[in-house]
This record gives structure tokens, sequence and C-alpha cells, in this order.
């Protein structure tokens, strides 16, 4: 029998490596990311409460014009999340489902586009991750169901304090702090709080006035490491998630007489 050139032999090592490497990368996506070693970001001051949000917009509301409350039940907040790295085919894309979104709107009694207000507030807590029928209707790469064992580890990667730190940050806050445009094309000027970090963006709304009711429908993009999270990344960066996410929204709101 001829001996084994050095070559087959490198072959067959690297072929053992791989099979004993595999699994990790197919397990991946569900193990708790190392701890981030980044200075935390300066909190913010404190939000007010709902009880003294609610009682703003009415202050606002007395004075003229319309308040408007987001029915929560009707609305719609997905967010995108991506897989990414040398191995991203092994790991999966993220779609979250926020379930209980808090907030106001007030429209001034001369109804111009530019005197109107709102802010919301979303729980952490309260995100849905990779709901079959979700995951199904955005399809591609983001079809196929995932165990709920699968699930509930990678919810409890993107709370846990590595990434969104819920604990700590227990809600994402954003206001409108100038609104420019006229009905139904807006443009608002908000400030988004997350994770204990306050940054100023400009997104683009469609508003449209039906009997009592605002629907809101627009869309932006965020980076986590803009907002001093650490996307997941894992076995050096073979597997890991993108900085960019993608959030896509549908918001009612009720006229509060």
């Amino acid at each position: 029998m001829s001996k084994p050139s050095l070559h087959s032999t490198q072959r067959h090592r690297f072929c053992a490596c791989l099979l004993l490497v595999l699994p990790v990368l197919l397990t991946a996506c569900q193990a708790p990311a190392p701890r981030s070693t980044t200075d935390t970001p300066t909190e913010v001051a404190a939000a007010p409460s709902d009880e003294a949000l609610r009682a703003e917009y009415a202050s606002l509301a007395q004075r003229g014009g319309q308040l408007y409350v987001i029915d929560a039940a009707r609305s719609r907040l997905l967010i995108y999340a991506y897989r990414g790295g040398t191995m991203a085919r092994l790991g999966h894309n993220h779609v979250l489902r926020a379930t209980q979104i808090n907030g106001y709107v007030h429209v001034p009694a001369s109804a111009a586009a530019t005197g109107a207000r709102f802010d919301l507030r979303v729980p952490l807590a309260q995100l849905l991750i990779d709901e079959p029928e979700l995951r199904a209707a955005t399809g591609d790469a983001f079809a196929g169901e995932r165990s709920a064992a699968d699930i509930a580890s990678t919810q409890h990667n993107m709370l846990g304090p590595d990434n969104l730190d819920a604990a700590r940050f227990p809600d994402v806050r954003v206001h409108a702090s100038a609104i420019s445009g006229d009905w139904p094309a807006l443009v608002a000027d908000i400030e988004i709080t997350l994770h204990g970090v306050t940054r100023a963006m400009t997104v683009p709304l469609l508003v449209h006035h039906e009997q009592a009711e605002l629907t809101v429908t627009g869309a932006l993009a965020l980076r986590q490491s803009d907002f001093g999270i650490t996307p997941y990344s894992a076995l050096l960066g073979l597997l890991a998630v993108q900085d960019a996410v993608t959030i896509r929204f549908e918001l009612i709101a009720r006229e509060q007489r």
C-alpha cells in the first residue's frame, strides 16, 4: 500500500476540523454573544412617564386642535435585522414586531401640518421575533420557520445586556421636534432614544386623515452602532448580524374627544 501524500494528509486534517467547527456554526445564531468591551453610552435624561405625556398632550388639546391616541391593536411596526459575516448563509434574518406602541399626536386648530407634533414609546420586552406568518410574508431569505427554542434563544440574546439591554433601557422613544411639508406628504425631524442614546433623524411620512382617524405610514433605516449597540458576532465575525436595520410602520391614531 502506498504512503499517503502530504497533500492528502493536510486535506484530511482540514475535513476533520470542518466537521468539528460546522456544528458550532449552525448553532452560533442561538449562542450568547461575548460581552462587549466598549464603553457604556451616556444615559439621557429620564423620559416623561406615560401619565406625564398624557397630561402634556391633554393640555395641548385644551388650547385647541385635535388630540389623537395611537391604536396599538391596529397599528403595525416591523423591524428587519439581517444576517452577515462570511458564513451568513448559515445564519438567519429576523423579523421583529412591536405588539405595544404607546403614543400621541396633536394637530393644531389651524390644521397646519407644520404645527403638528407626536411622541411614541415602544416597549422592547413586548417585541415578538420571527413569527412564521411574517417570515413567510416577507419571503425569499426571510422565509422558513424556526423552532420555538431557537426563537426564545434569539430573543434572549437580542434583549440581553450584550445587545439592546432591555433591563436597563426598556423602551424606544421617538419625539417629533419639527414637522414640514403639507398634508398628506410630510417630513418629520425626529429624535430617537434607544439604548440610552438619542440621535436626530429626518423621516418622510404619508399621513391620511379619514373621519376621526390618522393613518401614518413610513420607513427608516438606522445603524445599531450609532446607539452604542454592538451587533451580534460569533466565531471572529464568521457569523454576525449586520449593523443596519430597517423599520417599517403603519400607525393608526384615533381622535380623543
